[in-house]
């Protein structure tokens, strides 16, 4: 891998790094402003035809396994693909250097 490549790879992990950190403190901001602005039944304005309570423990910690399954599944999304592409580039540079033709990779 050329200096280059490792350097493109190294910076597209620090963005992806730098973009499940913003994704967990803005959960976490957006967590603490309903806990705390949520409002008690006696403040809304409408009819009290239908009652919402507020969110359970339960709920919020449903929604965080719900945010960190999709930040794995976008991990994955790349990786996989990135490994399997570079597998294959190994395969064809390695194949080259012996003087043999890889088939079907060309």
């Amino acid at each position: 891998m050329t200096k280059d490549f490792s350097k493109v790879i190294i910076v597209f992990i620090s963005l992806f790094i730098i973009f499940v950190a913003a994704v967990t403190v803005s959960e976490i901001v957006n967590y603490n402003h309903i806990i705390k602005t949520y409002p008690q039944s006696g403040q809304i304005a409408v009819p009290d035809t239908v009652r919402v309570t507020m969110p359970t423990q339960a709920a919020f910690d449903f929604h965080k396994s719900k945010i960190i399954t999709w930040l794995i599944r976008l991990f994955l999304s790349f990786a996989v693909p990135a490994f399997l592409y570079f597998q294959n580039c190994q395969f064809i540079l390695e194949t080259g250097r012996q003087g043999e033709h890889a088939v079907g990779f060309q």
